[in-house]
């Protein structure tokens, strides 16, 4: 994990909680999200936009993280894309039959700590799952969410002056045979399970991404509001500029 150079928070959130916008964008090629992920991550930090959790289904498609070696961990992926991106973690794979969420948050002073905004993203989708009656869990010795021992969801992070990009994904019916073309998340292809291996009938993926934005938004109400005795002297209304200044970690691992 790096360190990201000390930097100003573009827009410190005090008093009330900010409410979250939630996008669905259908399934798309994994570039044209990209773009308007970039997109949003510089208007977000420039104060131009709210937060916003952007929820799609891509075209089958394989990202590289920052870790070391992550490319080792390829192994025969044919013609399906390879692309290089800025979070944390190894390889993965996304296409049909997954959710796929980039959060865009302005994470405000109190809750400045990516460890703990990764810890949060596995307790929603642990949460999202839960509502179709599949019991997951964290796993301390790595991140995502696990089901008997297999991972079901990957979560890899980034942030930039404090604004994070980059998200988390959710196997429903995804076809696992992707998986065994690389080692996922740098681990062997046998550790993946989806929705689909363990409740019938799986459920539609845009049921789950409705859950899934339940779920954020809820979390966010509570997560983004200032903790009740700071609240007491905060201005009614979000500050712009300024802020709190410091250095935060760019990424972190799936």
């Amino acid at each position: 994990m790096s360190e990201a150079e000390p930097d100003t928070v573009a827009r410190a959130a005090a008093g009330p909680p900010t409410r979250l916008r939630v996008e669905w964008l259908g399934r798309q090629p994994y570039p044209e999200v990209y773009a308007r992920m970039q997109a949003l991550l510089e208007a977000r930090i420039a104060g131009e936009a709210p937060d916003t959790v952007l929820l799609c289904e891509h075209e089958p498609v394989y990202t590289l993280g920052r870790s070391r070696g992550a490319r080792d961990n390829l192994l025969q992926t044919g013609d399906t894309p390879v692309i290089e991106v800025e979070r944390g973690g190894d390889v993965t794979f996304h296409g049909p039959g997954q959710l796929v969420g980039y959060p865009v948050l302005a994470l405000p002073p109190h809750r400045q700590d990516l460890r703990a905004y990764l810890r949060a993203l596995e307790g929603i989708c642990t949460r999202v799952i839960g509502r179709f009656g599949v019991e997951g869990g964290s796993d301390p010795r790595n991140t995502g969410v696990w089901v008997g021992g297999q991972k079901i969801a990957a979560i890899g992070v980034a942030a930039r002056r404090w604004v994070t990009w980059h998200g988390f994904s959710i196997n429903i019916d995804v076809d696992l045979g992707y998986f065994r073309q690389v080692n996922p998340c740098g681990m062997g292809s046998e550790l993946v399970t989806r929705l689909a291996d363990h409740v019938t009938p799986c459920p539609r993926l845009r049921a789950v991404a409705d859950a899934a934005g339940a779920e954020l938004r809820r979390w966010w109400a509570e997560w983004s509001a200032l903790p009740a005795e700071a609240a007491e002297g905060a201005p009614e209304e979000p500050a712009e500029g300024g802020g709190t200044s410091g250095s935060d970690p760019s990424n972190l691992t799936s």
